[in-house]
């Protein structure tokens, strides 16, 4: 098994997906992945040819407290597949790679939903995602105030 944590942080990505489900990656490649051209791509989405593309969101970085509240059970099921592997010398790269994967996802989810709150407050109020407790607390008000100061 591939040591996620070893890589660029873009191959790290790959292997994530590459592994998570334990998908050949031949599979994987020949059905999902994108086979149209990413200029071409980010030209039709409005971006000049030269320029480069970034999503300003993902240059703010929730704190780790913040982020633990996004899928908390995380560290405990890590130790716990940690444990299982010292016990029985065998792997588990799905259950790894998953828990890898969603860790990734807690600051993404978090900067999604504060471009939400801020460029589109009504999907923000109406969804039933946004009432879960996480997007009420005062660390998240606080990650969305420098949101806003830093992008509005």
């Amino acid at each position: 098994m591939v040591d996620c944590c070893l890589l660029s942080p873009f191959v790290s990505h790959i292997v994530l997906l590459l592994f998570s489900g334990n998908w050949d990656p031949k599979t994987q490649d020949a059905r999902y992945s994108a086979k149209m051209p990413s200029v071409a791509l980010r030209v039709i989405a409005g971006f000049s040819q030269e320029e480069i593309y970034s999503i300003r969101r993902s240059h703010i970085i929730p704190c780790e407290e913040l982020q633990a509240l996004i899928f908390p059970f995380i560290e405990e099921e890590m130790a716990r597949i940690e444990a299982a592997v010292n016990d029985d010398k065998k792997e588990r790269p799905t259950a790894t790679c998953t828990l890898r994967l969603w860790l990734k996802l807690r600051s993404i989810i978090l900067q999604d939903a504060a471009e939400i709150a801020v460029l589109h407050p009504e999907r923000f109020s109406e969804h039933h995602l946004f009432r879960m407790g996480v997007f009420q607390t005062d660390l998240f008000k606080v990650s969305l105030f420098f949101f806003c100061f830093l992008f509005v």
